[in-house]
């Protein structure tokens, strides 16, 4: 399954001493993702990075402490949760096991995917307005890969 955007650009912090947004961006390139340096700026936030000081006076991008764990919980809630994923045009069908439709909505708002426009939670399904219709490609990507264990 592929790896998200968010996924690999840890996996970047984690071999390089990245210290720009650009250097990520082009690492990220390497790696087959498109991406902007605002889409960039929001994972870094999303990710909880920061500016680590190097010695010499310089800063590279780097884990904050209990970031990891947020992650690992909003996948942990998703894998337990969510039975089945499909789409239909630009809306995501998320089928979950009853009772904790809610719980994997508000996780998906959490994460603040950036095609998401809304998300609506029943008992057991959600509705997950996308942008577009390759957005809701990426969202069903993105949650998939959740969906797997780390």
């Amino acid at each position: 399954m592929q790896k998200t955007r968010r996924e690999t650009i840890l996996e970047i912090i984690s071999q390089y001493e990245i210290k720009t947004q650009q250097e990520l961006l082009q690492k990220l390139n390497e790696r087959g993702f498109s991406s902007t340096q605002a889409t960039i700026s929001r994972d870094i936030k999303k990710l909880n990075l920061i500016k680590q000081p190097l010695p010499g006076g310089s800063y590279r991008y780097s884990r904050a402490v209990g970031g990891e764990e947020k992650y690992l919980k909003y996948r942990a809630v998703i894998a337990e949760s969510i039975i089945s994923i499909d789409h239909a045009v630009n809306i995501c069908v998320v089928k979950c096991r009853p009772g904790t439709a809610n719980a994997v909505c508000a996780t998906v708002d959490a994460i603040e995917i950036d095609d998401v426009a809304g998300t609506l939670a029943g008992d057991d399904t959600i509705f997950i307005a996308c942008r577009s219709e390759r957005g809701a490609r990426s969202v069903r990507n993105e949650l998939e890969s959740l969906l797997s264990t780390p």
